[in-house]
């Protein structure tokens, strides 16, 4: 039975860094975002949840999966679908990810209430991300990632044995990479440190 490895964090954490590292792994069939393709509403959708299932069920690796943050609304039914499936969360500190999507974001603001006019606003990333009803981005953005770790919290809790909770330091920490893999499952260990990857002159996502 071959096992799904999800990874979650709310974006600019490093997400792309843990894909390559589970991605490395032999046996292997672990993308970020579905190969950059977000098309996934994070309103929850039987549609979307379907689409999921079909990627996932059409790899025929020993371990398949992805990482990206539009999945957590998604969690449970999966936990439902799949017996033999993990879940790995990437964790940075609230201040550094707020940060990182103000300047990513610079003329974008996908977490906020709007009437879906402007060119932006259609953009495919703006229905991955939750709507807050705030007047300010960086206040909608705290409670994005209050509520995304909030929620996490409370799966670990309920599943400890699918979830792990890392820090996006961890992915530069050897010993900490190995326990990654260990969670995974994975007999061969390739350990790779110093993963992180820098887009768009920012830090990963």
């Amino acid at each position: 039975m071959k096992t799904i490895i999800i990874g979650l964090g709310t974006g600019r954490c490093g997400t792309h860094s843990l894909a390559k590292l589970l991605g490395s792994q032999e046996n292997t069939d672990i993308t970020h975002e579905m190969n950059d393709v977000p098309f996934i509403k994070w309103s929850h959708t039987h549609t979307d949840f379907n689409r999921i299932c079909g990627v996932m069920d059409g790899r025929h690796s020993e371990f398949v999966g992805d990482v990206s943050f539009f999945y957590l609304p998604y969690v449970p039914s999966l936990l439902e679908r799949y017996s033999n499936i993990k879940f790995i969360s990437i964790k940075r500190p609230k201040e550094g990810t707020i940060k990182s999507y103000l300047k990513w974001t610079k003329n974008r603001n996908h977490w906020m209430v709007h009437n879906g006019n402007g060119d932006w606003r259609n953009c495919i990333w703006d229905k991955c991300y939750p709507k807050y009803n705030v007047e300010k981005k960086e206040e909608a953005l705290n409670l994005y990632w209050e509520e995304y770790y909030s929620t996490i919290e409370k799966l670990k809790n309920s599943y400890p044995n699918q979830f792990l909770l890392i820090e996006m330091e961890d992915l530069n920490d050897a010993n900490k990479i190995k326990d990654i893999l260990n969670f995974c499952g994975f007999k061969n260990k390739k350990i790779i440190s110093g993963v992180k990857i820098s887009q768009q002159n920012y830090v990963d996502s």
